[in-house]
């Protein structure tokens, strides 16, 4: 009898915690199609969920990711039923934020804050969502060295200093680029705005230089800017390094 008792409570015991591990959670799917503004499908686009609030390349919280077909359609199945923000990006095309119930809200489009846009998914349903991405600006050009020679292998940053006439806080992906075997560079998908450009060398052993500003500065406030307004093209921006130690930090 006393071992019966024992074998009870043992049962009760692990029973309890197994039962509660095992509780489903609720799931649906998004799915919908990307379009470019000219009306054409948005070809291998990257589409992705981020908790609501969230940044779209934040480390932090759930997120999901799926890619567009010829089409431009996509599914991300198997979501667990929340609130979401969903993000598009296409090379050259504008990030975009969007609303499964709105119309969508262009990264720095406007006033320069993207308004808050948030997907709904509930549990065994499909959440269908539709989104639009604009062409964006870019900035093309070429690095040199000041004794004439291209300067290969560098990255070249374009820093939002205003989005549509606002003081950028951080709210657009910086976007990057490194040179060719010319030195020459290519910044595309910029929303309307004020940039100027960062120059990074890479470091050699131990040694490790200082990033230098367009206008050959060593900080953005004094760098000279570029005002850009998407979809057009700045080409030509022209930048000369050193060629000595004077960039060395250390």
């Amino acid at each position: 009898m006393l071992r019966r008792l024992i074998f009870c409570i043992g049962f009760i015991t692990i029973a309890l915690p197994l039962g509660w591990s095992q509780k489903a959670i609720a799931r649906g799917s998004v799915a919908g199609q990307i379009l470019c503004d000219g009306g054409h499908p948005a070809r291998h686009a990257i589409v992705r969920l981020t908790e609501a609030g969230s940044r779209p390349d934040s480390l932090s919280g759930a997120s999901f990711q799926s890619n567009t077909d010829l089409q431009g359609r996509f599914m991300i199945p198997a979501v667990p039923a929340g609130t979401y923000t969903l993000y598009a990006q296409l090379p050259g095309y504008i990030p975009s934020y969007s609303d499964s119930s709105r119309s969508t809200q262009y990264l720095g489009a406007g006033n320069g804050s993207s308004e808050s846009s948030t997907v709904h998914v509930s549990g065994n349903e499909i959440t269908n969502v539709n989104v639009v991405i604009n062409k964006g600006a870019a900035i093309s050009g070429k690095v040199s060295y000041n004794d004439g020679q291209p300067a290969s292998g560098i990255t070249v940053v374009a820093l939002a200093l205003q989005i549509g006439g606002s003081l950028s806080q951080n709210q657009a992906t910086n976007l990057v680029s490194e040179t060719n075997d010319q030195g020459k560079f290519r910044i595309a998908g910029l929303a309307t705005g004020l940039y100027t450009l960062k120059i990074t060398i890479p470091s050699s052993g131990r040694k490790f230089y200082k990033a230098v500003y367009l206008g050959g500065v060593d900080n953005m406030a004094s760098a000279r800017q570029i005002e850009v307004t998407a979809p057009d093209q700045v080409n030509d921006i022209e930048v000369e390094l050193p060629a000595s130690s004077n960039l060395l930090t250390r």
